[in-house]
Order: C-alpha cells, then structure tokens, then sequence
C-alpha cells in the first residue's frame, strides 16, 4: 500500500517492552495461540479459532483463516518472514462490520532493539 498526500489511512502503533532477547520474544509471538490473545470485548469479537492453515505459521506466503465469536472470519496471510527479526501480515476479507470499515490491515512485529528498525 504506497500512501500518497491523498491518503486517508490512520496508522496505529501498538508498543510493548519486555526483558527477553528479541529473538525469545519472537519465539512466543510468532506461533502464538490467536485464540489467547485477541478476547472479546464489548463491540470487537474474539478469535475463537483458525481454519484452512495447511502449513507452519512460519514462512512468507502462508495463510490461515481466523474465525471469530461473532461467527465472522478474515483471510491472514504472512507477507514477510524473518527469524528472528519480525514479520508481517496482512488480514483481507473480513466478513464483519470491519470489511466496510478498513480497506485493508497490515500487522508487524519488528525487532526495535536500540531503536534500530533490522529492516
């Protein structure tokens, strides 16, 4: 997604600290359980669980399909991989409220240690 003087996209950036090695800290979050993390919370349905995943949540071009408790789901494709640094994915198709919401989402765990992006 190139942003242009025209863009309308609103940037969320979500900052967390911990005293593992990045590298620990990208074993936990990578393979992580969505089911754990993403709870529901008054307007925003929960991951129940995941579907269609027929390959480890571990290289560039894998996908997986999270199903919500409200009965919705969104296509997950991992769009950058790169252990032990971060990686990037992108959810499309959402079939809730947020599919007029959002024209599309991009998540990224990087490795920020000494405020240099590895990048």
């Amino acid at each position: 997604m190139l942003i242009t003087r025209t863009d309308r996209t609103v940037p969320i950036t979500v900052f967390a600290r911990t005293s593992v090695s990045p590298g620990t800290a990208f074993s936990v979050i990578a393979p992580i359980d969505l089911s754990l993390v993403f709870k529901a919370d008054r307007l925003f349905p929960g991951v129940s669980h995941i579907e269609c995943q027929h390959d480890t949540w571990g290289r560039a071009g894998v996908a997986r399909e999270p199903h919500f408790t409200d009965g919705s789901h969104v296509t997950e494709r991992l769009t950058e991989y790169t252990a032990p640094h971060g990686f990037a994915y992108e959810p499309t198709g959402f079939t809730n409220a947020l599919n007029g919401l959002a024209q599309g989402v991009r998540g990224e765990l990087v490795d920020m240690t000494e405020g240099r992006d590895p990048r």
